[in-house]
């Protein structure tokens, strides 16, 4: 987790050689490339209950520094490690989708280039951020509060989705900046993975496609939908940039 990168290869390099012979374990060798087998064995390792917690936390700050191969083998380590966390009833404040969510919000294009380029990065990325809005509408009102806070987002979803009978839903500007990340590298005609079409499908009926005629879109702003409509609950202010709108654009 350092902030140079030759200490990180480094330490990344001394980690495979360390742990090679629970690397010839691993199946997946997906990972070896960038020198990241270690992280997938090291789940091998015995009393591995006492090495997660620092595990988690020193491989998620380094989510604020790497790329490519690299981050998403971070991604996936750290998801899984929580996961066992969880089973092993291991305490810890760790929460796998507030983390990514941040993550794709502050490195957008970095995420973008990652979630574009690998499968099971791209998969888990829709799975989580599909959750986090199914989560966050379904919710009643004394349920699953979020601090009300400058980010936090206020927004009605698109009446093509649930027909239009949810009202204004409350939510962290990271999973709707998020959801613009995947929406914007979303490739319809190229994907064959039929879950995360549906999945992507039902982000685009909540944010993108309020009517089924465009004399709809002539509409008052405040009465706007999905993220066209989405402010900032504390200033009033439109919560998607202009960045994100151009980036979304080009999708």
């Amino acid at each position: 987790a350092d902030k140079k990168p030759a200490r990180r290869r480094c330490a990344r390099r001394v980690l495979q050689e360390a742990l090679a012979e629970l690397n010839k374990m691993i199946d997946d060798k997906s990972y070896e490339g960038a020198k990241c087998t270690w992280m997938r064995s090291l789940l091998l390792v015995d009393h591995i209950e006492a090495l997660l917690p620092d595990a988690i936390k020193y491989l998620s700050d380094a989510l604020s520094h790497e790329r490519g191969r690299v981050l998403r083998a971070l991604i996936l380590s750290v998801h899984d490690y929580i996961d066992v966390a969880k089973k092993k009833e291991i305490r810890g404040t760790w929460n796998f989708s507030t983390s990514l969510c941040e993550l794709m919000s502050t490195r957008q294009g970095v995420c973008s280039e990652a979630i574009d380029r690998f499968l099971d990065l791209r998969q888990l990325a829709i799975a989580v951020v599909h959750e986090g809005f199914k989560e966050h509408l379904e919710s009643k009102d004394e349920e699953n509060q979020i601090v009300q806070d400058q980010n936090t987002v206020q927004f009605k979803p698109c009446r093509s989705y649930m027909d239009g009978t949810l009202g204004f839903t409350s939510l962290p500007l990271s999973l709707l900046q998020s959801a613009c990340v995947l929406l914007s590298i979303w490739k319809e005609v190229d994907s064959t993975d039929v879950a995360s079409k549906e999945l992507v499908h039902e982000l685009a009926n909540i944010l993108m496609f309020p009517f089924d005629s465009p004399e709809a879109l002539l509409l008052e702003a405040d009465k706007a939908e999905g993220v066209v409509g989405a402010t900032m609950v504390t200033s009033g202010s439109p919560a998607v940039s202009v960045d994100e709108w151009v980036m979304l654009a080009k999708s």
